[in-house]
């Protein structure tokens, strides 16, 4: 559990693709057809959750949002 009361966040995320490639026999290989499908997904990072302060790294002031979700 984060400190200060924060929710704790649990992600499970999926990411896959998958494609087809179909060479018809009558084009004599100068003819494809193409398709695929893919699904990605990016929890949100720690820093992005719960930071709140200064940033020395990159002269910022960081403010987070525990109620981010993934990016899809």
């Amino acid at each position: 559990m984060p400190d200060g009361g924060l929710p704790n966040r649990d992600f499970t995320e999926l990411s896959a693709s998958v494609g087809l490639l179909v060479r018809p026999a009558a084009a004599n290989d100068n003819f494809v057809i193409a398709a695929s499908f893919a699904r990605a997904a990016r929890p949100p990072a720690l820093e992005e959750l719960y930071f709140f302060g200064r940033h020395l790294g990159n002269f910022a002031f960081e403010i987070g949002n525990p109620d981010l979700n993934p990016e899809r």
